[in-house]
């Protein structure tokens, strides 16, 4: 049944006019917020930390970013995996951590500079800043960067056996 007004035109027909602007509103606020929810494409923490530590473990007092990094839940960034993978450091040259701008920070677990686990319900894209240097001059070196900006710090790390010794921080920042 066709409900009409008084010139004669149908409802029904504004009706299904109204419910589909409605309904390509509603598409359009869920596709942008579906681009914060990481894709499937994202890489592995550990993976990444690891490789990029190889590659700056000579480049001392140089940060490099990794982006798209996206922690799943139950995943862990070992320091101890970490340096197994570089060959190159022992598990007290290297240190892992969370920072101020970690995004959903509450959901990460910080222990001792040693292992960043993630226990949220839903995947978390992040980035790395990674830098290495001598543990003595990095301090200063996160200092002249300006990355205690970003949280980046080397409270709570592991001490090595040396202090000119190489040592390589990596820290969970804010996805841009």
């Amino acid at each position: 049944m066709v409900h009409m007004n008084s010139a004669g035109q149908g409802f029904d027909v504004f009706k299904l006019l109204i419910a589909a602007v409605v309904a390509g509103a509603i598409l359009l606020i869920l596709l942008q917020t579906l681009q914060v929810i990481p894709t499937p494409g994202g890489r592995n923490p550990n993976e990444l930390a690891s490789e990029t530590v190889k590659s700056q473990i000579n480049n001392l007092g140089l940060p490099q970013y990794v982006d798209n990094v996206v922690f799943k839940n139950n995943a862990v960034l070992s320091g101890k995996t970490i340096a197994e993978n570089s060959k190159a450091l022992s598990s007290d040259q290297v240190c892992v951590k969370i920072t101020d701008s970690t995004p959903n920070k509450d959901a990460f677990k910080n222990t001792n500079g040693r292992i960043v686990q993630y226990t949220g319900s839903f995947d978390q894209r992040t980035r790395l800043v990674v830098i290495c240097d001598r543990k003595n001059e990095l301090d200063d070196t996160i200092s002249d960067l300006e990355l205690e900006d970003l949280g980046v710090s080397t409270d709570n790390c592991p001490e090595p056996n040396g202090e000119t010794t190489r040592y390589c921080l990596i820290s969970v920042i804010a996805d841009q």
